[in-house]
C-alpha cells in the first residue's frame, strides 16, 4: 500500500511541492548575497561622498536679527523677560542654477557628483515692519543683525562671492550664525532695514546624488539646467515646467511662502524650513539591486511553474522523471539570478538578463533531452522557460501593470493543466494512472 501511495499522482505532486520549497534554500542565499553587494555599494558611495560632497539642500537667505525685551521686577530693577532672534523671509528670491554631472568611480561601483553653480538675487520688503509685528522695534539688535543661508554640506563650497546688500558688499563667514544648523552668514554692520533691500550673490559648490532647495520667500523661483538624462523630481513640489532629452534636463519651479507654510517673519525656532524643499535626485537609469531584488521575488512562481510542465509530462506522457532530476533543473533556475546579479554589476540590468536567461534556458534544453528522453519534450519545456523568462522580464519592465499581466498568467497556466488533465482519476490515489494518450 506504501509503494502504491507513493507511486500515485498525489504523492508526486506533494513531493514536488517538497523539492520547490526546499530549492528556496539556495534562493535565499542568493538573494543574501545581493544585499551584501549592495552594502558594499552603499559603502563605495558613502567613500566617494565623504570625500566629494553631499546632497545640497540650499535653505535662504535669510535676515536674522537678535532682540532683547527688557522689564522690570516688583524693586524697579531691569530684568530681561525674551530674548531670541527674528527670522524675515525675502520678498523675493530668483536661483539660476546650473549643475554639471559625472560619475565618480569605486572599484565596480558609480556615484553621479555634480558641480553646481547658483546665482541668488532676491529683495527684502522693509524688513522693519515686519519684524515690528512681533517685538517692540526697540528691542531689536541691529549690530547684531545678519543674513543667513543653509547649506547641507559647506566642506563642498568651491567659490562663494561677497553678499551685495542694498549697494553695498558684505563678505560670508563660516557656520549658519543665529540660524540652527550648517551654513554660512555675512554680518551687516548695524543696517537697520527700514527701506526695502535688494540683494545679490553667485556661490559654487560640490555634491552628489541629489540636491534641493526650500521655499525661504514669499515667492521663490528656481531655474535649474543639468547635464544628466535621468532626473527623479522629489519634495513637496514638482516643476511646473520641465524638459528632459538624450542630453540632460531642465526644470523651473515657483512656489509661494504661504504653499511652503512659512510666515512672513517668526521667532527662530518656530519654523520648519525643511517641511517644504523640492528638488532632484540623480538617479542611473535602472538600480541592478533593485531589479535583482524585484526578480527574485517570483523565484517560488517561476520554479513551480516550470517543475508544473515536467509533471505534465510524466502524468501524461508516461515518462518518470526522478526528484534528482527536478533539483538539477531547479538548481539551474536559481543559478540564473547568481549569473544575472554578477554580469549586471559588469554590463548593466538588460544585458546581463538576456545573458543568463539565454544560458539557463540552453541549460535546461539540453538537459531535460535525456531527462524526458526525446528532443520534442526537451524543446516544448525549453519553450516554456524561455517563455516565463520573457514574462518576468516584462513584468520588470511595466510595474504598473504587473498584477493583471500576472494574473492573467496565472490562469492561463491554470487552464492549460485543467484541459491536460482532464481526463486524469484523481480519486484513484492508491493506484497508479494508466498515461493518457
Amino acid at each position: 500500500m506504501i509503494r502504491a501511495l507513493a507511486g500515485s499522482p498525489f504523492a508526486r505532486v506533494l513531493a514536488i511541492a517538497g523539492l520547490v520549497l526546499l530549492l528556496q534554500i539556495p534562493s535565499c542565499l542568493v538573494g543574501q548575497l545581493g544585499f551584501e553587494r549592495q552594502r558594499s555599494r552603499d559603502q563605495a558611495t558613502a567613500d566617494i561622498v565623504g570625500t566629494w560632497g553631499a546632497g545640497q539642500h540650499v535653505a535662504g537667505p535669510l535676515l536674522l536679527v537678535p532682540y532683547r525685551i527688557m522689564g522690570r521686577d516688583d524693586k524697579g530693577k531691569p530684568v530681561e523677560l525674551e530674548s531670541g532672534t527674528v527670522a524675515v523671509l525675502a520678498e523675493r528670491l530668483d536661483v539660476t542654477s546650473e549643475v554639471a554631472v559625472e560619475t565618480r568611480r569605486r572599484g565596480l561601483f558609480e556615484v553621479p557628483v555634480y558641480r553646481m553653480q547658483l546665482a541668488l538675487r532676491g529683495r527684502f520688503k522693509a524688513p522693519l515692519a515686519e519684524i515690528g509685528t512681533l517685538v517692540p522695534r526697540e528691542s531689536l539688535d541691529w549690530t547684531r543683525a545678519q543674513v543667513a543661508l543653509r547649506l547641507g554640506d559647506v566642506r563642498a563650497i568651491d567659490r562663494l562671492g561677497a553678499l551685495q546688500w542694498a549697494g553695498k558688499s558684505y563678505e560670508f563667514q563660516g557656520g549658519s550664525g543665529l540660524l540652527p544648523g550648517t551654513g554660512l552668514h555675512a554680518p551687516l554692520a548695524g543696517e537697520t532695514g527700514a527701506a526695502p533691500i535688494e540683494f545679490a550673490f553667485d556661490l559654487a559648490v560640490r555634491g552628489s546624488n541629489s540636491l534641493h532647495f526650500a521655499p525661504t520667500a514669499r515667492a521663490t523661483s528656481v531655474d535649474l539646467r543639468a547635464n544628466w538624462p535621468h532626473p527623479k523630481f522629489s519634495g513637496a513640489w514638482l516643476p511646473e515646467r520641465h524638459d528632459i532629452g538624450p542630453q540632460g534636463f531642465s526644470a523651473h519651479w515657483s512656489v509661494t511662502s504661504l504653499a511652503g507654510g512659512l510666515p512672513a517673519a517668526w521667532k527662530c525656532g518656530g519654523a520648519d524650513l525643511d517641511a517644504a524643499r523640492f528638488g532632484v535626485d540623480l538617479l542611473f537609469p535602472v538600480d541592478p539591486y533593485r531589479m535583482s531584488e524585484r526578480t527574485q521575488k517570483y523565484d517560488l512562481l517561476f520554479i513551480g511553474l516550470t517543475f508544473v510542465v515536467v509533471w505534465l509530462f510524466e502524468l501524461v506522457g508516461g515518462r518518470v522523471v526522478h526528484p534528482m532530476q527536478y533539483l538539477l533543473v531547479g538548481a539551474s533556475l536559481c543559478v540564473f539570478y547568481l549569473l544575472q546579479l554578477a554580469l549586471a554589476e559588469h554590463f548593466g540590468f538588460a544585458v546581463a538578463y538576456a545573458v543568463a536567461a539565454t544560458a539557463v534556458t540552453a541549460q535546461v534544453f539540453l538537459y531535460a533531452r535525456s531527462a524526458l528522453r526525446g528532443w520534442g519534450p526537451a524543446f516544448v519545456l525549453m519553450l516554456a522557460v524561455a517563455t516565463l523568462y520573457a514574462l518576468l522580464y516584462l513584468l520588470l519592465g511595466v510595474e504598473d501593470y504587473a498584477l493583471l499581466i500576472g494574473s492573467g498568467a496565472l490562469f492561463g497556466v491554470l487552464s492549460a493543466v485543467m484541459f491536460l488533465t482532464r481526463r486524469v482519476e484523481w480519486g484513484a490515489l492508491l493506484k497508479r494512472p494508466e498515461p493518457v494518450r
